[in-house]
């Protein structure tokens, strides 16, 4: 074949490719890379289940606890589950680590409807925790409603940079930044990754100068909604943003929002150095401790499956609540 007639089968194969293109694999669920962490054998595990109500990083945690599980028998039963987190427990391994591990079995076996694990896997876990002396999970300290106040100086006070300080334009942008992610943050009951997701094309105006937010929750499948104020409102108008978050909310990363958090608290000088999850923590202490809503309606503004985590998170207030109680009844 001379180099003419090569030229022309390679031009007919071009054209053979144009009528007729390969059709691309589909694309799976981010989640679904998470069965790599699982052993071959034990990869079908997985195969039926949907992820699309869950955070991507619980999936991964979750597929990674179920490898550890797999060590010990061919499906994460009661028997397998109690040898994984007594191994992790000789191990040192963190009480949070131990409870992912438990957490892991029973979603697969309520996905699977395989049977329920046994009281005594749940009973294993508080031993551990109470040997340990660290019962309750550690959690961030809570960004309250009376830490707005200096939450709103710190942030409008000029950084330094370099061997000068910030401009003043620069300071303000920022500081309107960090107090609407303050402000969301606990007005939302929002997670970091929620708020960083957050679009203003979901911001609708009620024409009284307050907005309701439509938000995608990562856990417990419903979406979240929030009421806007009107100087929040201000706020959000007023962020000035780059074309590639053009109809981001708040401009930034997940990460990006987590330090911007982390520094403002630091500045502002916050008992515990509240870390981002902290707005929704101290929003559930107002609530609950504050403004006397009961769990159920808490549960359901923040998206939880259960009232568990907002009792966990208002466990102080419901302390004080029981030994004014008692101190009244005792009078």
């Amino acid at each position: 074949m001379n180099a003419l007639e090569a030229a022309r089968v390679r031009q007919q194969a071009a054209v053979a490719a144009l009528d007729h293109p390969p059709v691309p694999a589909p694309m799976p669920h981010p989640a679904t890379q998470a069965v790599d962490a699982v052993p071959a054998r034990h990869a079908a595990w997985l195969a039926q289940l949907h992820f699309d109500a869950m955070n991507t990083g619980t999936v991964r945690s979750y597929c990674s606890a179920l490898k550890g599980v797999a060590l010990h028998g061919d499906m994460p039963d009661t028997d397998a589950v109690l040898a994984r987190i007594r191994q992790l427990d000789d191990e040192g391994k963190s009480l949070s680590a131990i409870r992912t591990c438990v957490a892991a079995a029973k979603w697969w076996n309520k996905e699977t409807g395989n049977p329920l694990l046994n009281d005594v896997v749940d009973g294993a876990v508080k031993d551990i925790g109470r040997r340990r002396g660290k019962e309750d999970p550690k959690q961030s300290a809570p960004i309250r409603n009376a830490h707005l106040g200096r939450l709103d100086v710190a942030a409008s006070m000029r950084r330094k940079r370099g061997p000068g300080v910030e401009r003043a334009a620069t300071a303000a942008n920022r500081a309107t930044v960090d107090r609407t992610i303050i402000r969301l943050l606990r007005a939302g009951l929002m997670r970091v990754s929620e708020l960083a997701g957050a679009r203003l094309s979901n911001l609708e105006r009620n024409g009284d100068g307050t907005a309701t937010l439509t938000f995608e929750r990562k856990k417990g499948g419903l979406p979240g909604t929030c009421l806007i104020g009107k100087a929040l409102l201000v706020d959000i108008d007023a962020i000035d943003r780059k074309a590639e978050y053009a109809d981001s909310i708040i401009p930034l990363s997940v990460g990006s929002i987590a330090r911007r958090v982390k520094r403002l608290c630091e500045d502002a000088g916050l008992e515990g150095s509240p870390s981002s999850h902290g707005g929704r923590v101290g929003a559930v202490r107002d609530l609950v401790g504050v403004a006397g809503e009961s769990l159920i309606r808490v549960q359901l503004a923040g998206g939880w499956r259960s009232p568990d985590m907002p009792a966990l998170y208002s466990r102080r207030e419901a302390a004080s609540e029981s030994a004014m109680a008692s101190n009244f009844l005792d009078e």
